[in-house]
């Protein structure tokens, strides 16, 4: 199933984002010759789930967390959600598309 993820973090969220990356996970999508960007802390991914979607977040925190010393630089997970989807729409380039084809997002992300 597809996932999309939401999540606020206190701090580093470029390297958060840099390391949900490393697990297939994207921070935009291709179809119909334009991008999809999604906001700050959201990405999706294919063939997963919402819980594993959840989990892999949190593993990725506690990995970062782990190489810091001092508790009050450490990474709070303050929300999350992920959802699982199928159809979209989007604003590229602020114009308003019609309904996307996740299939041709699988194939520029792959």
């Amino acid at each position: 199933m597809n996932v999309l993820i939401t999540y606020d973090i206190s701090a580093r969220h470029g390297e958060v984002k840099k390391r949900m990356k490393t697990k297939k996970y994207h921070d935009f999508w291709k179809s119909m010759d334009k991008l999809y960007y999604l906001p700050n802390t959201n990405l999706w991914k294919d063939v997963t789930t919402a819980e594993i979607a959840i989990e892999d977040l949190k593993a990725v925190i506690e990995s970062i967390n782990s190489e810091i010393s001092l508790q009050k630089d450490k990474i709070r997970l303050e929300r999350c959600i992920s959802v699982e989807f199928e159809k979209w729409d989007g604003i590229p380039h602020s114009r308003r598309s019609s309904c996307g084809n996740f299939k041709l997002m699988k194939k520029i992300c792959a």
